[in-house]
């Protein structure tokens, strides 16, 4: 069953004392998530301090309700209202994690991309992430890869399989190929170097990479770039983007920048 759906239920027959919830959480906030629009009942301020409570309840930061939109929300192309209450029952205007979990829920629910939710904080416009796009440069052997080869690599998406590990970032997605095998002469592997073996699929080398290896790397991913692949968790996407050495090199410079300026 779906989490709308589920969420969505009616009570059966003596048990009118129980509401479907599901527990969520974003970034380490815990969330108990109430859907208040086909079956609303009020959830007093004892109850929202019990369910937040690790050992009495369920454990939570907060509670969230998803409501039907107020007639200004509605006016402003709301999909659904949310509210936000605190683990002592006191309502909350935004919450930048619970957002993403009831957002998560309606685009699920909706079938949409993208949607209006209503918040105490005001109309937030909510989307689908695409693919985090990752830049590289071909080569060391983008020559032993067909055109189409190429254009799969750079079209993808591709996604992070839990195979993964500090060696390597194993993906799966459009098939990648050879002109004339993967096997070549052993040589250096460079950290971010996208190997492709056999099977077509791509392998973004990381940390603990072996020094040198003998299959073929078709672009090589812009080191200011590799931490957010050691980041993305499996079933995340990716998308490569091409870049020349000179832009890689300005874009090397912005991201130190940037950087640099966060810190001080």
């Amino acid at each position: 069953m779906l989490l709308p759906d589920y969420l969505a239920q009616a009570v059966p027959p003596g048990l009118e004392g129980l509401k479907p919830f599901v527990k969520m959480h974003g970034l380490r906030n815990h969330f108990v998530i109430f859907d208040q629009r086909l079956h609303p009942r009020a959830l007093p301020v004892a109850d929202i301090v019990r369910l937040c409570d690790v050992e009495a309840g369920v454990g939570a930061e907060q509670v969230l309700t998803i409501e039907a939109p107020t007639s200004a929300g509605a006016a402003g192309g709301s999909y659904a209202r949310m509210r936000i209450f605190n683990i002592d029952g006191r309502e909350a205007g935004a919450c930048g994690n619970a957002t993403r979990c009831v957002a998560h829920i309606l685009l699920e629910e909706s079938g949409r991309d993208e949607l209006v939710l209503e918040t105490g904080g005001g109309l937030l416009a909510c989307r689908r992430a695409g693919p985090m796009a990752v830049a590289v440069t071909l080569g060391p052997q983008d020559d032993r890869f067909t055109a189409a080869g190429i254009a799969a690599l750079l079209e993808g998406p591709y996604e992070l399989l839990p195979q993964s590990d500090r060696m390597g970032a194993r993906l799966k997605g459009p098939f990648i190929e050879h002109t004339r095998g993967h096997d070549i002469v052993s040589d250096g592997v460079p950290m971010g170097g996208i190997q492709v073996i056999g099977e077509g699929q791509p392998i973004v080398l990381l940390a603990d990479r072996q020094s040198a290896g003998g299959y073929t790397k078709i672009a090589t991913v812009c080191s200011f770039d590799l931490g957010r692949i050691a980041q993305l968790k499996p079933g995340g996407r990716l998308a490569f983007r091409r870049v020349t050495v000179a832009e890689a090199h300005a874009m090397l410079r912005d991201s130190v920048r940037a950087l640099d300026t966060a810190i001080e």
